[in-house]
């Protein structure tokens, strides 16, 4: 297995994302893009539409221009709030509302895909508003399909499990925000967006946000995400890839019929 040529690439460019990879946020910049273009491909063309007066608004031509921009933001002093919107945290093992514990202030992502969605379908409100408000939809849903961001509380979703792969020091956050996308991209010539859209995806596309919530909550247990070892190896990419590419696809899916419903639902 460990002469497999493309497995041997797949491990060295992990290595160096590790190496030289930034502040980490859910999916990183790729992952999020993919999301949105995924989601793009599959709204409805009335929804096409109605999405063209926020985009120009924006000045972005596509949505993934979009989607990163709540994670460029929130460093910045008139954002520093906005980074409780990007996660959820619960009990260890305790997947459940109310066992929420970082929804008390209504600040938590599932609180505020609810608040931005309603505020995208508001046609009194003004463009800025709308546009922001799909700024950080386009984002947040994508977050919220990367389970460490409905994590546990205790390690605030596996920033505080350290690993070692490849003789480097990370996260086990990190390492599902920022390397195993970028490897599941580099798995294959064709564009991530396409194989994301062919995926047979075993879901059933319902729910709202609490519920999407839970499901990635529970992935953590039954997907077994966290290591038993801090040391990793090029394994643990190859059994989670696939994981990954379903929950990015799933979540472009998911934020298509989001924005369906806020902009052409009846």
């Amino acid at each position: 297995m460990s002469d497999d040529p493309r497995r041997v690439a797949v491990a060295l460019m992990v290595a160096v994302v590790l190496l030289w990879a930034p502040l980490a946020h859910a999916w990183g910049d790729l992952g999020h893009r993919a999301v949105a273009d995924v989601a793009e491909q599959l709204i409805r063309p009335e929804t096409r539409q109605a999405l063209q007066p926020l985009l120009v608004h924006e000045q972005a031509a596509h949505l993934a221009d979009l989607a990163n921009w709540a994670d460029a933001h929130r460093e910045l002093p008139a954002f520093k709030h906005t980074a409780r919107y990007h996660f959820i945290n619960f009990p260890r093992d305790d997947c459940r509302f109310p066992g929420a514990t970082s929804c008390n202030d209504g600040d938590c992502i599932v609180s505020v895909i609810e608040r931005f969605q309603r505020e995208l379908a508001d046609p009194e409100l003004s463009l800025s508003q709308r546009g922001e408000a799909l700024k950080f939809l386009v984002h947040l849903v994508g977050d919220l399909h990367q389970p460490l961001h409905a994590g546990w509380f205790d390690d605030w979703g596996g920033n505080g499990f350290q690993i070692n792969l490849h003789g480097e020091g990370s996260n086990l956050h990190k390492l599902w925000d920022v390397n195993l996308p970028a490897a599941v991209a580099s798995e294959a010539p064709e564009p991530l967006t396409q194989r994301l859209l062919a995926l047979s995806l075993p879901w059933q596309d319902q729910g709202r946000a609490a519920d999407w919530a839970l499901e990635s909550c529970r992935l953590i247990g039954s997907e077994q995400l966290y290591p038993a070892k801090h040391k990793l190896s090029s394994a643990y990419i190859e059994r989670q890839r696939p994981l990954v590419a379903q929950r990015m696809a799933i979540a472009g899916r998911r934020l298509a019929r989001l924005l369906d419903e806020s902009l052409t639902a009846p």
